[in-house]
C-alpha cells in the first residue's frame, strides 16, 4: 500500500546496527507508515512498528532463558521508542503467560490469541493425537515414535496496548495431500489481521 516500506533491522546471525539482538533467535523487520494523512500524525510524524519473528529456547526447562530473550526484544524496542510484535514458536507452556504478561517482569506483553476473545477454536497450535479412528488426522510428524498431546506452544505477542486485533486463525493445522498424517511442521501456524491505534500511540 502506499506509504509502506519495509526493511530488516535484525537476524540473528549476522551483524548488523542492532548489536544487542545479533545473539537472539530472531528476525526482525520494520515497517515504516507515511505519505498519507491517515498514517501520518499532526507534525508528520513516521510511524514504524517492528516485526519479530522468534524461535525461543526450547523445551520446558527452558523458561527463564525464553524470559531474558523476551526481555531483550521488548528492551531493545523501547530504546527505539517503537512498538514491537513478537510472533512464532515462542515454546512457551501455560504457566510462562503471567511472566510474559506482566509488568513487574520488564516484558508487559498482549496476547494477541486473548486480544481476538480467546476462541478455543483457535488456542492449541500443537495437536499429536491420533484421531483417524474418529475419521480426523494424525500429525504423525516424528513417526511412529510421535508423543500424543495437545498444547499452546506458540503466541503473538505485542507491546502496544493500543492494538485492536481483528482476527486470528490457524493455518497448516491440516494434512498435506492425500495422507491423514503428513503436515507441514510440529507446530501450526498463525495467521492474524490487526489495527494499531496510532494517534493514541503517539500521545504517550
Amino acid at each position: 500500500r502506499k506509504g509502506l516500506d519495509a526493511s530488516q533491522v535484525s537476524q540473528s546471525s549476522q551483524g548488523n546496527e542492532n548489536d544487542d539482538l545479533r545473539t537472539l533467535p530472531v528476525v526482525l523487520a520494520e515497517l515504516r507508515f507515511d505519505g498519507d494523512e491517515e498514517n501520518t500524525d499532526s507534525q508528520n510524524q513516521l510511524r514504524k512498528i517492528w516485526i519479530a519473528s522468534v524461535h525461543l529456547e526450547p523445551f520446558g526447562e527452558g523458561a527463564s532463558i525464553r524470559k531474558k530473550q523476551l526481555q531483550s526484544i521488548v528492551q531493545e524496542a523501547a530504546k527505539a521508542k517503537v512498538p514491537v510484535v513478537i510472533a512464532g514458536d515462542t515454546n512457551m507452556r501455560v504457566a510462562e503467560d503471567k511472566v510474559a504478561e506482566s509488568q513487574k517482569n520488564g516484558v508487559a506483553l498482549f496476547d494477541f490469541w486473548k486480544l481476538a476473545g480467546s476462541d478455543f477454536r483457535t488456542k492449541y497450535t500443537w495437536n499429536t493425537r491420533n484421531e483417524l479412528a474418529k475419521g480426523g488426522f494424525f500429525n504423525q510428524y516424528y513417526g511412529p515414535n510421535t508423543r500424543e498431546y495437545v498444547t499452546r506452544y506458540d503466541r503473538i505477542y505485542t507491546t502496544a496496548s493500543q492494538m485492536d486485533v481483528e482476527s486470528l486463525c490457524l493455518i497448516a493445522n491440516k494434512p498435506v495431500g492425500t495422507s491423514k498424517k503428513h503436515f507441514l511442521s510440529d507446530h501450526f501456524g498463525m495467521a492474524t489481521t490487526f489495527r494499531l491505534q496510532w494517534k493514541k500511540l503517539l500521545k504517550k
